[in-house]
């Protein structure tokens, strides 16, 4: 970024702070520590992986965001801070490679459950997946929704339930409540939280 875009980025950058309240919120609902977005406040400048993050997490357009060029967002969208409080978790196809996924579709959550009932740390867009189980295995039962933390990096004792290229997924726990008063087209399925491993 030249100097002048720079310094434009950090005013641009303060408009997304005030739509969602705090700098807090607007840090957790992209994925980005805090004290990195002060610092693009007092002119750091942000690498391209941290731009579309924020892009994403703001809802705007990633050549306002950068260049100051174009509508912030289209006057239809809603503002990303509508979504602050909501996880979007890619469905991935069973089978796929983690390095060329097959992406079906996105399944909101809401950050508040994945954090206190699921007890998963910082859950972002990058960190979870989703896939639809496709085959019965106690307790999961085919077209059951297996939320994955990718960042799971320790295996225990337990019973495994899917193993596949890339991922080792252990112990399921029902949690039903994840879709309570969704509308049926939510969600397919019930919810199971897993453990994930690399391998």
């Amino acid at each position: 970024m030249k100097k002048d875009s720079q310094e434009n980025f950090a005013a641009r950058l303060k408009e997304l702070v005030r739509e969602f309240g705090t700098r807090r919120r607007l840090a957790t609902a992209a994925g980005v520590p805090e004290g990195t977005l002060q610092q693009y406040a007092r002119g750091s400048k942000p690498g391209m992986d941290v731009l579309v993050k924020l892009a994403r997490a703001g809802n705007v357009s990633l050549e306002w965001l950068v260049a100051g060029i174009g509508e912030m967002r289209p006057r239809e969208l809603a503002s990303g801070a509508s979504w602050a409080d909501i996880v979007t978790v890619a469905l991935y196809e069973m089978g796929t490679s983690l390095l060329i996924p097959q992406i079906r579709g996105f399944v909101p959550y809401s950050r508040e459950l994945l954090t206190s009932r699921l007890k998963l740390k910082d859950p972002t867009y990058d960190s979870l997946l989703a896939v639809e189980a496709d085959v019965d295995l106690a307790p999961i039962r085919r077209g059951d929704l297996i939320l994955v933390d990718r960042r799971q990096t320790s295996l225990h004792d337990g019973i495994y339930l899917v193993h596949t290229p890339g991922l080792a997924l252990r112990r399921g726990e029902r949690v039903a409540e994840m879709i309570k008063g969704a509308p049926d087209n939510f969600m397919v399925g019930r919810a199971v939280a897993i453990d994930l491993r690399a391998i």
